[in-house]
């Protein structure tokens, strides 16, 4: 069993046909079976509190006890922060992003 990070272009993925689709429907099944588990963080969730419905939907149809969350620490955003005065992630990554109340 292997521990999976996602972020948001996974489950938005899924609906796309041509692409994405296929990967990330296989990916997904691992995890709804329990093959893998999802490793979610803080930062994926309030990305998702703005997807479409069907999206956060499909990660309301992930068993709860497939999921590892994983929370911001002092420590990640002052690597996003060294990321951003480095230009390596653009200013739109600021550390100070409100969290969304949207939780699966």
């Amino acid at each position: 069993m292997q521990r999976i990070y996602v972020d948001t272009s996974v489950f938005g993925g899924y609906y796309e046909q041509e692409t994405f689709g296929p990967g990330s429907q296989t990916l997904l099944e691992r995890i709804m079976r329990g093959d893998d588990m999802l490793v979610l963080s803080e930062l994926t969730l309030t990305e998702l509190g703005g997807a479409p419905e069907r999206v956060r939907a499909l990660v309301q149809t992930i068993p709860q006890a497939h999921i590892i969350r994983v929370d911001s620490t002092d420590e990640s955003r002052n690597l996003a922060a060294a990321y951003i005065a480095a230009g390596v992630l653009p200013p739109k990554w600021t550390t100070t992003q409100s969290i969304s109340p949207w939780r699966p």
